[in-house]
């Protein structure tokens, strides 16, 4: 499956395609993304799951699975997401090049949440429990947001920037005596040539 999606999505390969060849480079790409060492666990559970094996082996074989099989879904979820990301830049860079910094934030922080949720539920199938670890996030989410107060507040100023749009990539500014155009807008800097 995965030599045939990768061999499709070459194939596919164009931005002008329609909408059903859309749905089938889609369909490849998350083919062309399962991972070879998951495929071979996946291959050899079911033999593993008839034999007649020791109570610790079958626990550690089922404890294996289950943490492979929630490697694949965490590849892709992330390929996924960066899919729709890329899909949305492609169709908005043209009319608001300041969406390339908005769609950059976002897929960070859909791809930190989508991690914890994956990461979360595969603790659950693993017998852990997962109740207190939730409420140990959000004092832990407490901590990690003081510690990093300077960081967040620069991501927040740069969808500031994104979202009212007081400049643009293109602009010309004039920063106290200097004349300048803005190439980059990013989520720590932006950036003016003179």
């Amino acid at each position: 499956l995965k030599y045939i999606g990768k061999t499709r999505c070459r194939t596919l390969a164009d931005d002008h395609r329609p909408l059903g060849s859309q749905f089938q480079f889609v369909t490849f790409s998350f083919f062309s993304k399962i991972n070879f060492l998951v495929a071979v666990v996946f291959a050899t559970y079911p033999a593993l799951y008839n034999l007649t094996l020791p109570l610790k082996v079958a626990k550690i074989s089922r404890k294996l699975f289950i943490v492979f099989v929630f490697i694949q879904i965490m590849i892709w979820v992330m390929h996924g997401i960066s899919l729709y990301s890329k899909n949305y830049v492609h169709r908005r860079v043209e009319k608001d090049p300041t969406s390339l910094t908005a769609a950059s934030v976002f897929t960070l922080l859909s791809k930190i949440f989508a991690f914890l949720i994956v990461f979360l539920l595969m603790l659950d199938q693993l017998g852990f429990n997962i109740t207190t670890l939730i409420a140990g996030l959000g004092i832990g989410g407490i901590a990690v947001a003081l510690a990093l107060q300077n960081i967040l507040g620069d991501i927040f100023a740069s969808l500031t920037i994104v979202f009212d749009k007081p400049f643009r990539v293109g602009d010309v500014l004039l920063l106290d005596t200097t004349w300048g155009t803005i190439e980059q807008v990013g989520l720590k800097n932006t950036r003016v040539r003179t």
